[in-house]
């Protein structure tokens, strides 16, 4: 009898949980295949930036570096190359940067996030004005742009950002988090790879992105990866498939669940006001956006428990 118990209510586990899953709504999608410029929203700090939600990235063709050409994004469901390509700081020599914001993403406090993403730069390694960082918000004031906090004001939010380049003098990987004035740098939220690994030289980066495919080991410039973020309240988890790889948890975090309600974006920011020398070169790749309702049960690991 106790086994029959046992069996019925794990039958009940699997069938509530397939349920949830099974249950996602998709409340936005984007591949870029046409102009969908009309729904989102696009914030900036300063003027020198540029967005377009319909660029065909097989034809770029790479000034200096490698590689010259850019493949098939992974999560594409057919075989068009288009994306949005987001630059800033393209050649005032000032700190700046871009959002674009799903319109019907408004108002959320619990979502899935998935994306492709390319990160460009002008060298093979790093060098002057390489460093430049894709980035994803999480908000509640009306579509704020990110930046560092010198160039921001009343942000209520959060961002995450990861860097173009290998350059291991700079924070590969940051968070951000503000309450109502300028955004703020935590350096231990989230704790990355469980660890607080923060540059692409430690280890639980090297050994996702190796290079090659990647252009240097424990960041993922020059080949596409897939982006997980997991939403629910005050819980975030962030998730990476790296090109050829597995799905893997990077980050999870808890902030309070006013930061992480109200507006969903991505975006493309320069902290540094050196401007690339190739600036067709330096730019970052979004597609396939996708966000659904609600999470769904990830199995991801609390590593909060553990610190």
């Amino acid at each position: 009898m106790k086994n029959l118990r046992f069996g019925m209510m794990l039958a009940l586990l699997v069938v509530a949980s397939s349920a949830r899953v099974q249950g996602q709504t998709t409340i936005f999608f984007a591949d870029f295949e046409t102009d969908q410029s009309t729904t989102f929203t696009v914030k900036s700090i300063g003027s020198d930036f540029a967005t377009n939600f319909t660029y065909d990235y097989s034809t770029h063709v790479q000034a200096t570096g490698s590689p010259v050409t850019i493949g098939l994004s992974p999560s594409s469901p057919g075989s068009g190359t288009r994306a949005l390509r987001m630059e800033a700081n393209i050649a005032a020599n000032l700190v700046e940067s871009v959002a674009v914001y799903p319109n019907p993403s408004a108002g959320l406090s619990q979502y899935t996030l998935t994306f492709d993403t390319w990160l460009n730069n002008n060298l093979d390694g790093f060098g002057a004005g390489t460093s430049e960082y894709l980035v994803v918000v999480g908000h509640s004031d009306a579509a704020a742009a990110p930046g560092p906090a010198a160039s921001v004001t009343a942000f209520t939010g959060f961002f995450w950002a990861a860097i173009t380049d290998g350059d291991t003098g700079d924070f590969d990987y940051r968070f951000y988090t503000g309450t109502g004035g300028a955004p703020v740098e935590d350096g231990s939220i989230p704790n990355w790879n469980g660890a607080d690994e923060r540059d692409g030289v430690d280890t639980g980066w090297t050994a996702l992105f190796p290079a090659p495919p990647y252009q240097s080991a424990g960041n993922w410039a020059k080949a596409w990866i897939t982006v997980e973020q997991v939403v629910d309240g005050n819980s975030v988890t962030i998730s990476v498939t790296p090109t050829g790889g597995t799905k893997t948890q990077v980050a999870s975090f808890s902030v309070d669940a006013a930061l992480t309600s109200g507006h969903v974006g991505l975006g493309w920011m320069d902290i540094f006001s050196a401007s690339s020398p190739t600036p067709n070169d330096s730019f970052g790749l979004v597609d396939n956006v996708k966000i659904t309702v609600p999470p769904p049960v990830t199995g991801a690991k609390n590593w909060v428990l553990y610190e």
